[in-house]
């Protein structure tokens, strides 16, 4: 199935800020990468994406296009985009960007396939078993988040298997045990002394949980 058609367009993501959406149309898709804002403070704060739209819709599109790639070539059409843009953090385009087509590339190459796209990443990653992911959850936002000084970035409580029990250990059970921890946060960041920066583990019956901050 090759590519056709790109178009991208400025959306609003969970936060009310702006962010950008691919759509894909094919025949019978301080080391941090930069995304790309338009700093227009009169528009969104700032925070508009009409650059790197217009990077994808000018840009990319016609590369992509022109170059007759199909969606299942996702590494290909990766480091065609990463080339094409030549910087190390991708601030030619915008990780924003480049990170859109990608994503669209990768569902339409699952549609090609005739595969959920789980299934369709997996088969990317070399993985012939498919397993669930461990749950990670975010229990605090820290930094520009915080009203108060913290040197906390963000804090997650992710699940690590006791090989001692692993047996026993579904993953519906892992889940609600990273819920059951949600009311425990209070008193354990209260242990920690924020603000600064200190890990502790909390033991269950079947999982150590570790949270850092």
């Amino acid at each position: 199935m090759s590519i056709l058609k790109i178009h991208a367009r400025q959306i609003f993501d969970s936060h009310g800020n702006p962010t950008v959406e691919v759509d894909f149309g094919a025949s019978t898709g301080i080391y941090e990468a930069l995304e790309l804002r338009d700093n227009d403070k009169t528009c969104y704060l700032g925070k508009g994406v009409c650059r790197a739209v217009h990077h994808i819709n000018k840009i990319i599109a016609s590369a992509l296009v022109g170059k007759k790639v199909t969606v299942v070539e996702q590494e290909k059409i990766d480091k065609l985009m990463l080339d094409m843009d030549g910087t190390e953090n991708k601030s030619k385009f915008g990780a924003n960007a480049i990170l859109g087509v990608s994503l669209a590339v990768c569902k339409a190459g699952a549609a090609e396939k005739g595969v959920p796209l789980y299934r369709h990443n997996a088969d990317l990653a070399g993985n012939k078993e498919i397993n669930l992911p461990v749950p990670a959850f975010n229990v605090i936002n820290g930094g520009s988040h915080l009203v108060t000084q913290t040197r906390l970035s963000l804090a997650w409580t992710s699940l690590l298997q006791n090989s001692t029990a692993m047996e026993n250990t579904t993953w519906t059970s892992s889940l609600l045990t990273c819920t059951q921890l949600y009311p425990l946060k209070i008193p354990l960041i209260r242990m920690t002394g924020l603000p600064g920066q200190s890990s502790l583990a909390v033991s269950t019956s079947r999982w150590w949980v570790m949270t850092s901050l």
